[in-house]
């Protein structure tokens, strides 16, 4: 039986998708392990962080909420979307079509016990 996962969801500004919102333009995310994944309109980069070093830069650079998620999966499919919401979704099993924006994914998050780690203000 697989234990419980928390992963660090990270919303930061973004030029790119400064429209969106000015403060939730882009996701990324990582978990206790220090895996990070930025998903990025380039690819997928995933890579190897010390956790507390990770921490200590995303409190400095946005938004952190800390989810649990509750029988994660080992497998994943992102069903063609590979958006930043998209590929942090598919990793936080969160199955909402709806969902398209890191606002909403943030909202989602709060509503269902996700905890608000930092918000730069």
């Amino acid at each position: 039986m697989e234990q419980d996962k928390y992963y660090y969801v990270h919303f930061r500004k973004s030029d790119t998708f400064s429209f969106l919102d000015k403060e939730k333009g882009h996701v990324d995310i990582y978990d206790e392990n220090g895996i990070y994944i930025a998903p990025l309109l380039t690819g997928i980069v995933i890579d190897i962080y010390d956790f507390k070093e990770t921490l200590n830069f995303t409190l400095k650079n946005g938004i952190v909420v800390k989810y649990k998620v509750e029988k994660p999966k080992r497998k994943f499919n992102l069903l063609g979307n590979y958006t930043c919401v998209g590929v942090v979704k598919a990793l936080l099993n969160i199955s909402n079509p709806f969902i398209l924006t890191p606002n909403q994914l943030y909202k989602y998050l709060i509503k269902n016990k996700g905890e608000l780690i930092w918000a730069q203000q």
